[in-house]
């Protein structure tokens, strides 16, 4: 097999099963395939001599299949960057509890993901490095922060990669590179290390992938092996596209300054119909959170920025943190110290956010709306040399609909359901009450043959 980048990880895992490809093969496929993307994407952040595993690779479903992990966490044996040139350069000697759980499920991890400096925008453009651009359309972004891990997918590299979602970094580049990407219920999966530093918890990992049938077996191996935690309901076995008629919630707008690509408004609406032709009820409604969660994330957003850059680089001289962290990371941490008064009022709102959202679900049982409200931008539309005053109107404009899943926990999935007359790839989001994902898969699953996915040539 000189190439498998049109199969999915269960089939990779199936080969290896049935003994029709060595793992030494199958990894020597993927290597080459990363060779020939690599100097096009530039989604690798580390090129590992060894391949990582888990100690129980053979017993996890996608036992024995290559991926690459995100540059936010640590993995063992490999060094860890954040996606900052500022940051020093450490070896991690173990991994994380939430990395481990990753490998557990079988995977070889092949190396690190680019991401964007600390996860803090929705694009991977590194001052200091090359973008990682979109296997689509390489002068466009894959998005952020999970960019290299959908650039690495999309371009059929690997068929499943680790990602995480604080404000949408799963959802917004799997949107941009015509990918499948859940982020779960807060408590789903084992919390990342950074959790411990954030007064809000928005922030968990989870994978993105070229199939929905990936990420649901993803899931339920995580939940056969340990069970449901943090008292959520069970993901269960036998997710079928059989359920009785839900009450969706369709709005198509974002918040007041936000426009939407018609594009994009239409791929929604054909996929409501589909959704009513199944039977469901849909419900147009107007956008339902109002604009103060926006305000209240930007504020702890910059928090973020300003708590992740004290821990991180720690050590270094001042002069050193400001030659080398991005614009971008600066800005954002003198947004905070120029309103670091307003903090405790985001903290308090995004706090209470949980329980107003969950009101929405005695109307409805899910919300569908666009992922984002356009296509993937240009390289350079949102770099990271942009201030905040440049950047956040720019960003709020282009991803108004997925910090609100991070802020009240709740699971919220990205379905690759169209093109736009460019060929770019659009994505429509289904979001459910917290703990909700079978709800959630199961309906996606009445969407999967209308999927739009491909591996575009290099």
């Amino acid at each position: 097999m000189d190439s498998f980048s049109t199969y999915d990880a269960l089939d990779l895992a199936d080969c290896l099963k049935k003994k029709e490809i060595s793992q030494e093969e199958l990894i020597a496929a993927s290597l080459k395939e990363a060779a020939k993307w690599q100097p096009r994407v530039h989604g690798i952040a580390h090129e590992s001599n060894f391949p990582v595993r888990s100690a129980n690779v053979s017993d996890g479903v996608f036992a024995g299949v290559p991926t690459y992990i995100k540059d936010l966490e640590d993995v063992e044996g490999m060094p860890t960057r954040y996606g900052s040139k500022a940051s020093s350069i450490k070896t991690a000697t173990s991994n994380p509890k939430s990395v481990q759980q990753f490998l557990d499920c079988g995977f070889v991890c092949l190396g690190k993901s680019t991401t964007a400096e600390f996860g803090l925008i929705a694009t991977t453009e590194p001052v200091f490095g090359k973008p990682t651009r979109n296997p689509h359309d390489i002068n466009h972004s894959s998005g952020g922060s999970s960019g290299g891990a959908a650039a690495l997918v999309a371009s059929g590299v690997v068929p499943m990669a680790h990602g995480s979602d604080g404000g949408g970094s799963i959802r917004i580049p799997a949107a941009f590179c015509g990918l499948v990407g859940l982020k779960p219920s807060r408590g789903r999966l084992a919390a990342m290390h950074s959790e411990k530093f954030q007064a809000v918890p928005l922030t968990t990992y989870g994978v993105i992938s070229r199939s929905l049938r990936d990420t649901i077996s993803y899931y339920q191996d995580i939940e056969k092996r340990e069970g449901t935690p943090n008292g959520l309901a069970p993901i269960g076995d036998n997710i079928k596209a059989k359920m009785p008629p839900q009450r969706i919630g369709l709005y198509l707008d974002g918040p007041s300054h936000s426009i939407v690509n018609q594009e994009i408004k239409d791929v929604v609406t054909h996929t409501a119909k589909i959704l009513e032709g199944h039977g469901h009820h849909v419900e147009l409604i107007p956008y339902p959170f109002g604009n103060d969660i926006e305000k209240w994330f930007v504020n702890y957003w910059s928090l973020m920025a300003q708590t992740i850059s004290l821990l991180v680089l720690a050590g270094r001289e001042k002069h050193q943190k400001l030659k080398h962290t991005e614009p971008w990371t600066r800005s954002l941490a003198s947004h905070f110290r120029k309103n670091f008064y307003k903090s405790p009022f985001a903290i308090r709102g995004l706090r209470a956010f949980k329980h107003d959202y969950s009101k929405l679900f005695s109307k409805f049982d899910l919300l569908l709306c666009p992922t984002t409200a356009d296509v993937a931008p240009p390289i350079g539309h949102i770099a990271p040399t942009h201030s905040v005053k440049e950047g956040i109107p720019k960003l709020m404009s282009l991803v108004p609909f997925t910090p609100q899943h991070n802020a009240s926990g709740a699971p919220a999935i990205s379905l690759p359901m169209g093109r736009s007359k460019s060929g770019l790839p659009i994505g429509i989001q289904l979001a459910a009450n917290h703990g909700q994902e079978r709800k959630l898969l199961e309906t996606s699953l009445l969407l999967e043959e209308h999927f739009v996915v491909d591996v575009p040539n290099a």
